[in-house]
């Protein structure tokens, strides 16, 4: 199936493809708190009080809460599609947090998935693309800071030949 293909097939719901990209590479790093007087103990881990703690999206959409984290799988989002259940879906979709969640969580998240929507599209129409071999095991580097710093994704696209 071609690119375009897929697109139209996921156009159905549209966040069958906008999730797995926020899992996979997501945008943000962690929101990190100062820990308050007195300090915490997470597990076996102590954290004194005043230091600064967080947890980064990425290592949240890459744990076992997610079934095969690591893959990109759309149809996870799909109800219906390749065993995936109205309960399955709704699992899914509350664990995924690339935007926050709740009262604190980003005011511009429909826009930037609409934006997201059109940019692939007018991007990605007039190229045909294929897989390329990777150079190394099959890793992706997120540095952590305001925005995620990415490496690690191979694509080649050429321009589509007029019909």
């Amino acid at each position: 199936m071609t690119l375009a293909g897929n697109l139209f097939y996921l156009s159905g719901n549209p966040r069958a493809y906008q999730h797995p990209c926020g899992c996979l590479h997501p945008v943000g790093g962690a929101l990190w708190r100062e820990i308050g007087p007195g300090g915490m103990t997470i597990g076996s881990l102590e954290l004194l009080a005043g230091i600064a703690a967080g947890t980064g999206i990425c290592s949240l959409h890459h744990n076992e809460y997610h079934p095969e984290p690591f893959e990109y799988r759309p149809e996870r989002w799909i109800i219906g599609e390749n065993g995936s259940t109205k309960k399955s879906v709704a699992r899914e979709r509350s664990a995924f947090t690339p935007f926050s969640s709740g009262p604190r969580s980003c005011v511009g998240k429909g826009f930037a998935y609409h934006e997201l929507t059109l940019t692939l599209a007018h991007a990605l129409l007039p190229f045909d693309s294929q897989h390329v071999e990777w150079s190394k095991k099959r890793e992706f580097s997120l540095r952590d800071h305001v925005t995620g710093a990415k490496t690690g994704l191979s694509l080649r696209f050429t321009l589509r030949q007029q019909q």
